[in-house]
């Protein structure tokens, strides 16, 4: 098994998240590769820690989907590389500019002033530092953007391309310093969606996803 390197234990978060972030990285990097056998023990060795905060993580990466548990066989690595997410990247960006394209044409006076109501409780979750409750209102926002479209192919699309990044989503929103960009970003569309705008809102989108994809890039090659 390749070398994940010993946590650093002055790092004040719960071993669970240090160990999950350690065994994502190697995933996103490629030195744990597919199909690879994860087994507590040694990675515990590896890391220098115990056994628990392993085998939490690796639930929590089953449950992302980068990790599948067969029966006799243990944990097996199932994720995906950084040139697949690349090219799963490069196709959100198209279709959520049409996506954000179709909601412009389709969203109520309702459907937006729900979207400011969610940026309100967004910058009260930056600002008090509640990465869990931002998630979920970001989460919250893409819903509303995505089924005001009214397209059940692209709905379908987009969904499937969410699950496929919805831990490298996570991993891109980690810094208060990206969810400050994101914030901003989404008080742009908005903006142009009050404004009527497809054009403007349909490029927002796509630059969105550009960020996005930049800061998961830069969150795996630290």
């Amino acid at each position: 098994m390749t070398d994940l390197g010993q946590v650093d234990l002055s790092d004040p978060r719960p071993m669970r998240e240090i160990v999950l972030e350690k065994i994502k990285q190697a995933i996103y990097e490629g030195s744990l590769k597919k199909e690879e056998r994860l087994v507590e023990s040694t990675i515990a060795d590896n890391l220098g820690v115990s056994r628990t905060p392993v085998r939490e993580a690796l639930r929590q990466l089953e449950s992302e989907g980068l990790v599948k548990n067969y029966p006799r066989r243990g944990a097996v690595v199932e994720g995906i590389s950084i040139k697949d997410a690349m090219e799963i990247y490069d196709l959100r960006e198209v279709l959520e500019g049409l996506m954000a394209r179709k909601t412009c044409e389709n969203i109520s006076d309702e459907g937006i002033q729900q979207l400011k109501e969610i940026l309100l409780k967004m910058r009260i979750s930056i600002d008090g530092s509640e990465y869990e409750q931002y998630l979920t209102l970001h989460n919250d926002y893409n819903r509303i953007l995505l089924t005001n479209s009214k397209n059940k192919r692209l709905i379908a699309m987009i969904t499937n391309i969410h699950d496929n990044l919805s831990s490298l989503r996570n991993i891109t929103l980690l810094t208060k310093e990206r969810r400050e960009e994101a914030f901003y970003e989404h008080g742009e569309i908005v903006a142009a969606l009050s404004d009527r705008n497809r054009e403007r809102v349909e490029i927002l989108a796509r630059n969105h996803v550009i960020n996005a994809k930049r800061a998961f890039l830069d969150s795996v090659s630290k």
